[in-house]
Order: structure tokens, then C-alpha cells, then sequence
């Protein structure tokens, strides 16, 4: 009987064995016999990526091909075992004119258009992102293409942009730039009523320059989907390169993306605004910590001198704390405020979920020092958002999931901020897990039940409410109602049901408004 089993197991590994080598082998690029064979006689190919398209594709200062498509062409060439030589162009329309003239065997980075099938195959998109529409913050909102009929609209020349226009909205006055900065600037200066351009790399651009008076105000409508472009006169070279695409694993992809488009793209301790903050809380934690040590110094002479006087000094000392506390206090609302001017249609957010939250530990019974912990927390808990670009935090319509993703970092950034004060409460958990829900589906890190803060769970509820109740930009406030209908239809789902119950006795019973 122990033999059988001894062979059955030994079966059962060799199985599994053979077929994790085959599905390993099935995930390699499959080439044909003649593909092999032209890819041997083929082991240089030159491309020629667009020059000033961060964070896409771009030659950088010290003339090294970085972005995104430039991970993409180092997975193929290690998985073709070929050599790319990168073609230095001063601006895209020569990397156009070379393609054309075969100078060049492929495109990293393109879109499809009728003009370019004329010279050029496509392989399948493998890159997607929408075209925006961006003007002066002290202009209209131009939400809309139609809104752009009989006004001069910026684009750069031989971009995708301008033949979509050109074709299906000959109303628009198109001024054909030379690079993003340039339309950019023209913007800027009036010169031009707007600019239409690819979303990461307009907002790459208008941080990168510091053009403080432009904004995203709407989206176009239209996707550029960018495929690699190979030369017609080498189908094998199409064929390869598709095939060789389609094998790269999603994971891989969504990584590379990651890697340049998220909140990382920041850096945050770059930004101005975290260095006013992070001076601000030195200054006020260098007069805080000097208010205390002469405060006990004298106190302690005075003790020792005069035990007579023992009740002043603990009227002082109480003094010194009250004070401290209040500098406290102070630093916690100049850093909430400082926030919510960076979003202004969320202005008053975090200080009406810090009354909810507060009531809510009051009703649960928490002690003193976690009613604290919860009240400055609420009150910063979307410090991480100074993170982020104003234009996608006052973005009037959707978000595309690109936008999204980095909207989902500010919870991890916060926690980065605050974990290098020392607080006397758990302050950078509770703001870190304020998006978790029990059933493990929030984030950042995907916690469940009482591995997430009771803090945080109270924290979570308090912002959903506020949130629904309130006006946003790209919704009207829903009323409190719709809040409590959600919390209570995903109680014991997304949201701790003691926490619900105590929120819907607060407003149904105690009457809670916000102030």
C-alpha cells in the first residue's frame, strides 16, 4: 500500500513538473522557421523614438533613450537576442521623414493614421492614453472639442492630434508647434486660446517648466493608441515584433507603467509645497521644544528652591502644555489647510470627517488618548494628496484609470510624510489605512477586518460619509441619505458594522449634522 503511494506521488510530481515546463516554453515568443531565419540575418535594427515625449519616450540631456518604450525595446531585445541602434532625431516630424525614407526600420511609439500606412505596418496597440484639452486657469472651462470650434488650438505638428482634427473637426483653427513646451507657452501667454495633447505628457511638461497658470479642463474624447510602426517593405519585421509584444506578461506591462506613471513620477520631496510644510513643522517644533526646556528648567529651580510655591509651578507647568498643545494644534490646522488649498472644491473635507469621526470613537467609547489619536488624523488624513497634480484633483469629469492610480497613492504618500514625526498616536497607520475595507478590498495593502486600525475603520466610514454628502467636481453632493443607504447596505462587507450602527444612530437618533 505504501508503494502505490510512494509511485502515485512520484507521478504526480512528474506531471507538474512537465507541465510547468510547458507552459514556461508555451510563454516564450513562438517564431516561424523564416522569421528565425530573417532575424539572423537582421541583428541590428535602428529606431528612432520621438525625442521630447516624456514619459513615454525621450532623449535625455546626457542623450541616453529612456521612458517607457524604452523598457518595452529592452524586453525585446533580450527576448530576440537582437541589438536596437537608436536614431537621434531633433523633433518628430524628422522622425517622420526618416521613417519614410527607410533610414530608420521602425518606430517605438506611434499611432496608426492613413498617412503613415503608406509607409509604414502597425503592430496591435500596445499603449493607450487620452488626448486633453488644456487652457489658462483664469479662462473658461473648455470641456468639450466642440467648445474649441473657431478658437486657435495649439498641437504639435505631425502628431496624431492634428490629422484627427484636421479630419473630423475642420472648425478648429489648428497652430502647428514645433514641442509640447512651445504650445505650452503659447498657452500660457495668451497667444493661443488652448493646446490638445497626450495626458502624462502634458502634465510632465507643465510641472517640468513650473507654468503654474495652465490646467486640464477636459478631455477630447479621442485615444492615442500607440503601436510599434516597422517598415512595409519587412512584414517579417511587423510579424515579429507583434508577435514578440503579445508575449510580453501583463504583469510585466502593468510594472513598466507603474514605474513611470504613478505617484512615484512625483517626487514628492522635490515639490515646494512639502518643503513649506516640512520648514513650517521644524520652525514650530524648534520653539515647541525650546518653550519646554526653559519652561522645566525653571520649574525645577523652583521646586528646589521653594517648595512653598509648589502649586504655581503646576499652574506653569499646566501652562506650557496648554501651549504646547495648542502649537500642536496649530502646526496639525496650517497643515490641513494647506492641503485643501491645493483642492478647493473639497475645501472644509477633512475638518468635517474629523467631527464625524471624533463623535463616532465618543458613541464606540474609545479612550482620551485614541479620541485624540482619530482627531488629528482625520484632519490630515488626504495630506497625502499634495502629491498629485491640481488638474487631476479638480477634474470635472471621470477619471481614466491612469489618474486613478495615482489618486490611490496619496493614502501611501501621507503615511510617508507622517511617519517621521513622532506623534504619540498611531497617526501614520490610521491615515496610511483609511481606504481599507474589511473584505480586504481597499488598498493600499488589501488588509481585512481587525487587521486594519479600528481608527483607521472609523477614519474609512466618517470619509465615505462626508465624501457622498458633499459636492465634488465631477458630481453634485449626493445627501446624506445616499451616504447612510451605502455604509448600511455594505455593513459587515466593506465597512465594520459596529462602526455603521454607531453612524446611523448618530444621525437617526442624536440628530449629528455637520457643521
Amino acid at each position: 500500500m505504501n508503494r502505490i503511494k510512494y509511485y502515485s506521488i512520484c507521478v504526480l510530481v512528474v506531471t507538474i513538473i512537465f507541465f510547468s515546463i510547458f507552459w514556461a516554453w508555451a510563454e516564450k515568443t513562438q517564431l516561424t522557421s523564416e522569421e528565425k531565419q530573417w532575424l539572423s540575418e537582421h541583428k541590428i535594427l535602428k529606431i528612432a523614438p520621438d525625442p521630447y515625449f516624456p514619459p513615454i519616450e525621450q532623449i535625455d540631456k546626457d542623450g541616453n533613450y529612456t521612458g517607457i518604450t524604452a523598457e518595452f525595446m529592452k524586453i525585446i531585445e533580450n527576448e530576440l537576442g537582437i541589438k536596437f541602434q537608436v536614431v537621434h532625431c531633433k523633433d518628430w516630424d524628422e522622425v517622420l521623414q526618416k521613417a519614410k525614407s527607410r533610414k530608420v526600420d521602425m518606430l517605438p511609439a506611434a499611432a496608426q493614421t492613413p498617412q503613415r500606412k503608406k509607409y509604414m505596418l502597425f503592430s496591435s496597440p500596445y499603449l493607450e492614453f487620452p488626448g486633453v484639452i488644456i487652457n489658462r486657469k483664469d479662462s473658461g472651462d473648455i470641456k468639450s472639442t466642440e467648445q474649441l470650434y473657431d478658437k486657435s488650438v495649439a498641437i504639435v505638428s505631425g502628431y496624431v492630434w492634428e490629422d484627427f482634427f484636421r479630419l473630423h473637426h475642420p472648425e478648429i483653427n489648428i497652430i502647428p508647434v514645433n514641442s509640447l513646451t512651445e504650445g505650452l507657452r503659447k498657452v500660457s501667454t495668451g497667444a493661443v486660446d488652448a493646446m490638445i495633447g497626450t495626458l502624462p505628457v502634458v502634465i510632465y511638461y507643465i510641472e517640468k517648466e513650473g507654468i503654474a497658470n495652465l490646467r486640464v479642463t477636459g478631455e477630447t474624447g479621442y485615444y492615442t493608441k500607440l503601436s510599434i510602426l516597422t517598415r512595409d517593405d519587412w512584414p517579417l519585421l511587423n510579424s515579429i515584433m507583434d508577435k514578440t509584444l503579445r508575449g510580453i506578461p501583463d504583469k510585466k506591462k502593468k510594472a513598466i507603467l507603474q514605474k513611470w506613471i504613478s505617484i512615484e513620477r512625483k517626487p514628492i520631496f522635490e515639490r515646494k509645497i512639502f518643503w513649506i510644510i516640512l520648514i513650517s513643522i521644524l520652525a514650530l517644533s524648534t520653539v515647541v521644544v525650546s518653550v519646554i526646556y526653559t519652561w522645566n528648567g525653571t520649574l525645577k529651580k523652583q521646586v528646589e528652591q521653594k517648595t512653598q510655591e509648589l502649586k504655581e509651578d503646576i499652574a506653569i507647568r499646566k501652562q506650557s502644555e496648554e501651549r504646547l498643545k495648542k502649537s500642536m494644534d496649530a502646526t496639525i490646522d496650517t497643515m490641513s489647510r494647506i492641503i485643501e488649498a491645493k483642492d478647493p472644491y473639497t475645501s472644509g473635507h477633512q475638518h468635517r470627517v474629523c467631527q464625524l469621526a471624533v463623535s463616532l470613537a465618543q458613541e464606540l467609547g474609545l479612550s482620551p488618548d485614541k479620541i485624540e489619536g482619530i482627531r488629528i488624523a482625520s484632519l490630515i488624513h488626504d495630506i497625502g494628496k499634495i502629491g498629485l497634480p491640481a488638474e487631476i484633483l479638480s477634474k470635472p469629469t471621470k477619471l481614466a484609470d491612469i489618474e486613478f492610480s495615482l489618486i490611490k497613492g496619496h493614502s501611501q504618500a501621507g503615511s510617508d510624510i507622517l511617519k517621521a514625526i513622532d506623534f504619540s498616536y498611531p497617526v501614520a497607520n490610521i491615515v496610511l489605512q483609511h481606504h481599507e475595507r474589511i473584505n480586504g478590498s481597499g488598498y493600499p495593502n488589501g488588509l481585512r477586518a481587525d487587521e486594519i486600525l479600528l481608527e483607521a475603520r472609523i477614519l474609512g466610514v466618517a470619509d465615505v460619509v462626508e465624501a457622498m454628502s458633499s459636492h465634488r467636481p465631477y458630481r453634485p453632493a449626493l445627501g446624506i441619505n445616499k451616504a447612510l443607504e451605502e455604509i448600511s447596505q455594505n455593513r459587515g462587507i466593506l465597512y465594520d458594522p459596529e462602526v455603521v450602527d454607531a453612524c446611523l444612530k448618530l444621525f437617526r437618533e442624536k440628530g449629528f449634522k455637520f457643521k
